[in-house]
């Protein structure tokens, strides 16, 4: 059986935006270009503001124009 503290030590769980920021920056310092964060639990446009007005800026990432169909659009270059 799978333990919360199992979970805990693979996976970054908690609202602690920081935690957040930190984690996804060890990603691309490493290199990646892709990166997927989600919200497990029942308050995803909670989770849908958070990221957008608080993560995704961290990384450059502009909020969705129109006419980008609602995908997320890279920004000039990371704001950290």
């Amino acid at each position: 059986m799978v333990t919360p503290d199992d979970v805990a030590k693979n996976v970054l769980c908690g609202p602690d935006p920081r935690r957040i920021v930190e984690k996804v920056s060890k990603f691309v310092d490493m290199g990646y270009d892709s990166v997927v964060i989600h919200q497990v639990g029942p308050e995803q446009q909670e989770f849908i503001n958070l990221a957008h007005d608080v993560i995704l800026p961290e990384f450059g990432i502009k909020p969705p124009r129109p006419e980008s169909g609602g995908r997320m659009v890279p920004g000039p270059g990371a704001a950290r």
